[in-house]
């Protein structure tokens, strides 16, 4: 699991990424300058970051955004029906960090980089 948002050594990136892109099976790939990727990044061996992709249907399903429902990392979303609650904690994908960010068409990612060694967010 990833550290809390309070836990955070200074320097971490949180980021939110869109892909707007209707066609399906449109995937684009992002690639970060950010942690490992940097050459000014010292290495710590422990470069990952956490990924929470957002969708409005399964991977591979036709792109339909007028559904009433979302998808988290391939999953349905869904709040409790007594509660009205949401399945806690939410669970991200684990990628290294070098590796480039694949955004689904009409996707939403919220990306966080524990290790980015942001000299602004010291």
């Amino acid at each position: 699991l990833p550290p809390s948002m309070d836990e955070l050594p200074p320097g971490a990136v949180a980021l939110f990424m869109l892909n707007l892109d209707q066609r399906e099976g449109e995937v684009r790939q992002v690639k970060l300058s950010v942690g490992a990727t940097s050459p000014a990044h010292e290495s710590t061996g422990s470069e990952v970051r956490y990924e929470w992709h957002l969708t409005a249907g399964p991977e591979g399903a036709p792109v339909d955004l007028t559904t009433h429902q979302t998808w988290l990392n391939g999953a349905l979303l869904s709040v409790d029906p007594t509660t009205g609650a949401l399945p806690l904690p939410l669970e991200p994908q684990t990628q290294p960090a070098s590796a480039p960010v694949e955004l689904a068409a009409t996707s939403a990612a919220f990306i966080v980089i524990p290790n980015a060694g942001a000299e602004a967010c010291m």
